[in-house]
């Protein structure tokens, strides 16, 4: 029970004065306890900065190491231009070939609509009329 009050109040108390509570307790001379809650408190400090500096250093040796990575994986923009370009060739090329169908298509669909018309209008009862009377 004495553990979590003592918690609590750890929380509540900033690490400055906690440190000085705490050595006051255990050293008899204040100026000690001054002393060693200074030196406590640069050597948190000196470890935050080391550690923050160690945390910079990892991230940028992993921002190269990733970016490395990407290049292998990445295409460059001269490459995809390329790509895109060779592409864009052939897709013209066949819509040419496809072109040149429908034209030879469309001018024998033509012919078929034509002879068609001409059928329909021998095998027509009143143009077979019209002959008759006409000859």
């Amino acid at each position: 029970m004495y553990a979590k009050r003592w918690r609590r109040t750890c929380r509540a108390i900033p690490c400055r004065a906690r440190l000085l509570i705490y050595c006051s307790k255990y050293l008899e001379n204040g100026k000690k306890a001054e002393t060693f809650a200074r030196d406590m408190e640069s050597a948190i400090e000196a470890i935050d900065n080391k550690a923050t500096e160690r945390i910079v250093d990892k991230k940028e040796m992993v921002k190269i190491e990733v970016r490395e990575e990407l290049k292998k994986d990445l295409v460059s923009r001269e490459r995809f231009d390329e790509t895109i370009n060779g592409l864009c060739i052939e897709m013209r090329e066949r819509f040419n070939v496809v072109d040149k169908k429908f034209k030879s298509l469309n001018l024998r669909l033509n012919i078929f609509l034509a002879i068609a018309l001409i059928a329909l209008t021998f095998a027509s009862p009143n143009f077979v009329a019209l002959i008759q009377k006409l000859f």
